[in-house]
């Protein structure tokens, strides 16, 4: 199972619409790859719910408690300075560092101009979809190359 970060981008069109991005967040909820999140990405997704798409209160919690239950919570300190175009980005580069993940998606193009920060790849959620496929026939394939 691929560890993953989504961008706040990924997991606001995930929710609203049919595309990409929603079959990455439902590969999430399947368990088929593990979704890590903190407190500054859920902080910044719930505000843009309310202030770009008109969210309740109740409806952001309602989200946000849905995509709990398929991630793990994980604490940053805000202290690494990678994407100098724009900050704000930071928080996901140092979610996927602290918890070892091996991606971020995303379709920030700050974030994608990277194209990796360390041994974790940036990927745009088409390319992120190809390389669970890749993992998949690899593992079918050849268990023994499992990790």
């Amino acid at each position: 199972m691929i560890k993953a970060v989504y961008d706040t981008n990924i997991l606001i069109s995930g929710l609203l619409w049919k595309g990409l991005p929603y079959r990455c967040l439902l590969l999430a909820k399947a368990r088929a790859a593990e979704l890590f999140l903190c407190k500054e990405i859920v902080s910044e997704l719930s505000s843009k719910l309310r202030s770009k798409f008109n969210f309740t209160d109740i409806e952001v919690k309602m989200v946000i408690k849905e995509i709990k239950s398929f991630s793990k919570n994980i604490k940053i300190e805000g202290s690494l300075k990678v994407v100098k175009e724009d900050g704000d980005d930071d928080k996901f580069i140092e979610c996927a560092y602290i918890s070892n993940a091996k991606c971020i998606v995303s379709g920030d193009r700050h974030l994608l101009n990277l194209k990796s920060y360390k041994s974790i790849e940036i990927l745009n959620a088409r390319d992120f979809l190809k390389r669970i496929e890749e993992d998949r026939v690899i593992m079918t394939t050849n268990p023994t190359k499992l990790k």
